[in-house]
């Protein structure tokens, strides 16, 4: 796997993309009417949306459902199929986001800390290089006026440092996290086992995810110097966002 390469193919199977549409997109969900308004209140009232790491298709459902025309880019398979059933009118492709190419558009949007993973274990410097070829490629191809809204997982300081636990259940299906950040506080691995009945019988697997955790102040000069002007958001209307967690919402000036 080339080092610039940070898919989701190892990270969502069949069953951790199940248990991922049914147990954490609630908060997307609640968030998108203040995100259309937000594209509205650019003057984004139409056009082409690109939705980088666009997992099952919940973002992607309310824009086609909205009357945008919708490109979803993700690198699992099994999200992928979820999404072609939840937005049937958007089109999707599989591929890595960082290595996507982005079509002419009114926005790119990458929700849920899609930047942040890094199954090929990369070093701060190509995943810097990495964000910076991606701002250049979303500028160029955003049109005058267009938005670059994202949010990623921040570095954590020293002094905040500590193991983090948690589980959730559903009807079908159960999982549990265990997540570490380095001494450094600029990688964090979530170790993850789950459980998952189908047909009478129950699944169980693993994962762990690697995730580059990203100085906000250093981001949004990456931004800046591909021609964008930031703001930064600790929500999404009146859903906020998780704690370590920043919003951005870039325009490419008129």
């Amino acid at each position: 796997m080339p080092a610039a390469h940070f898919g989701m193919a190892l990270l969502y199977g069949e069953d951790l993309a199940y248990i991922h549409h049914h147990g954490f997109t609630q908060s997307l969900r609640k968030a998108t009417p203040h995100l259309l308004a937000l594209l509205k209140q650019h003057g984004l009232a139409s056009g082409t949306v690109v939705d980088l790491g666009c997992g099952t298709g919940v973002w992607a459902r309310a824009l086609t459902d909205a009357g945008y025309e919708v490109v979803g880019v993700d690198d699992s398979k099994a999200m992928l199929a979820i999404a072609r059933k939840e937005a049937p009118r958007a089109k999707f492709k599989h591929a890595s986001l960082f290595e996507a190419a982005i079509p002419p558009c009114v926005a790119v949007t990458s929700f849920g800390e899609c930047l942040n993973y890094d199954p090929g274990r990369g070093k701060a410097p190509e995943r810097q290089k990495a964000i910076e070829k991606l701002a250049r490629q979303v500028f160029k191809q955003l049109q005058p006026g267009g938005l670059f809204v994202f949010d990623v997982h921040l570095r954590t300081k020293a002094s905040e440092l500590r193991r983090r636990q948690s589980e959730h259940f559903g009807d079908d299906w159960a999982i549990y996290h265990e997540s570490e950040i380095n001494p450094l506080g600029i990688r964090l691995l979530r170790s993850i086992v789950f459980f998952r009945k189908v047909g009478g019988k129950v699944r169980d697997g693993n994962a762990q995810h690697f995730l580059h955790l990203f100085d906000p102040a250093r981001l949004a000069a990456i931004l800046e110097r591909a021609g964008f002007r930031v703001e930064t958001v600790q929500s999404y209307g009146d859903v906020p966002l998780l704690p370590a967690r920043m919003g951005f919402v870039a325009t490419k000036p008129k």
